[in-house]
């Protein structure tokens, strides 16, 4: 019989060494035997200290995962530390950043695409800091839309770490909403182009909302305090979480 779905572990906003140990103590109660992809929603380490992501990685592995692992990058991987951090992740972690990756996962062809992804508004420090950012945001939109588009895959996943929608911030404040999600973004989760949303960086929000059919996962570990486990099929796409 053919394989008609597969099963993706996620987390983000490790922030390690802040929530090392609740993710170590989420992967042992984790049940990762019929995984097929692991993935890293971002803010993997804590303002910049790429060192520590030796520590995630040493998780995982000590987890024993042996499937393919990737990661987008978070707010907290500056952009000028992130060839370290691609260094000392080597063959263990393939990051996508702004770009797609296509994978044969049974007899599946699984394509993702990986970015940051996009704040609706700026953050204040941004504004003052990030020359261009605004029009860097509204680009990434644009961009994440192409490549989807050029998906010609059984299924598609869009990785982020910005929630690409307001719906899975319930819990944060809302004035807050713009700084840490964008909801322009819900113009491109339809079902013709994407199957599953993966994002994270909402410590408060919820962990699940549904967006044009498209289902979108906050797989933040403050916001789940778990590894969030989903199944991914061309008809359905369910959320489980194994407990903590």
């Amino acid at each position: 019989m053919s394989r008609i779905s597969i099963f993706v572990g996620a987390v983000g906003d490790i922030h390690a060494p802040k929530f090392l140990d609740e993710f170590r103590r989420s992967l042992a109660s984790f049940n990762s035997s019929r995984l097929d992809l692991f993935l890293l929603a971002g803010d993997l380490i804590l303002k910049g200290n790429f060192t520590n992501l030796e520590y995630v990685l040493e998780a995982i592995k000590q987890k024993g995962i042996n499937c393919p692992v990737l990661a987008c990058f978070g707010n907290e991987e500056y952009s000028d530390i992130r060839d370290q951090v691609m260094k000392i992740a080597t063959d263990r972690v393939r990051f996508v950043d702004d770009e797609s990756i296509v994978l044969t996962v049974h007899n599946l062809q699984v394509g993702i695409v990986g970015s940051q992804g996009s704040l609706e508004s700026p953050t204040p420090w941004q504004a003052k800091n990030v020359p261009n950012i605004e029009k860097t945001y509204a680009d990434r939109i644009e961009k994440i839309a192409r490549l989807l588009t050029g998906l010609k895959t059984d299924l598609r996943i869009l990785l982020t770490h910005y929630p690409p929608t307001f719906k899975v911030l319930k819990g944060e404040r809302k004035m807050f909403y713009p700084h840490i999600g964008c909801s322009r973004c819900e113009r491109i989760l339809h079902k013709d182009k994407v199957d599953t949303a993966i994002c994270a960086h909402s410590h408060m929000g919820i962990p699940f909302a549904l967006v044009n059919d498209v289902p979108v996962h906050n797989v933040s570990l403050p916001a789940v305090h778990m590894i969030s486990f989903i199944e991914i099929s061309k008809t359905k796409t369910l959320d489980r979480y194994m407990p903590s």
